[in-house]
């Protein structure tokens, strides 16, 4: 499949590459450094505040799948967690690099599965959980740098789509 990168006139763009190298690796490389970062300075359990009430670091290793919970036994959401990558990387080849927007969210998601894949097959594994955020009463499950890509990705890709429906509506409804 070729990776159309001119646009008229015969200006270069960047192409899928660099979503996916650049995004996908970004967000791959940053992930794995703070995780990294997180087993060198405590062990499993510990918790450091940051912003006394609101943030703190708490170093959790979680087997399960996200939120802590068990899917499919042992090997469930290392499975789970290697078709939903697959999946992505499936979608990410396939989109046509002129839904640019779509294709740099999807690069993000991508980068954010990968990580937490990565964790699952390392030894011990189980995904390195460290961001722990509390907003008055309001409390998140700790989670980590990958969570917020696959998380931020898959609401791009929505408003993304979305958009793009708009727009075609839009479109269809001036052409008739």
């Amino acid at each position: 499949m070729a990776d159309r990168t001119r646009q008229a006139g015969g200006v270069r763009r960047p192409g899928k590459a660099v979503a996916l190298f650049g995004v996908s690796g970004g967000v791959v490389l940053l992930d794995q450094a703070s995780k990294n970062f997180i087993r060198v300075l405590l062990q499993p359990g510990d918790a450091q505040a940051v912003v006394e009430g609101v943030l703190r670091v708490t170093y959790l290793l979680n087997p399960g799948s996200a939120f802590g919970l068990a899917v499919g036994g042992a090997n469930g959401p290392t499975l789970l967690s290697l078709a939903a990558t697959l999946l992505l990387a499936l979608v990410f080849l396939f989109m046509p690099v002129e839904l640019r927007f779509r294709l740099y969210a999807v690069a993000l998601t991508f980068g954010g599965a990968l990580g937490n894949l990565i964790d699952r097959l390392k030894d011990p594994p189980g995904v390195v959980d460290f961001i722990d955020l509390r907003l008055g009463s309001l409390s998140f499950p700790v989670f980590n740098l990958a969570d917020v890509a696959v998380l931020f990705g898959t609401i791009a890709l929505i408003v993304a789509i979305w958009w793009d429906e708009r727009r075609l509506h839009e479109r269809q409804r001036r052409a008739s």
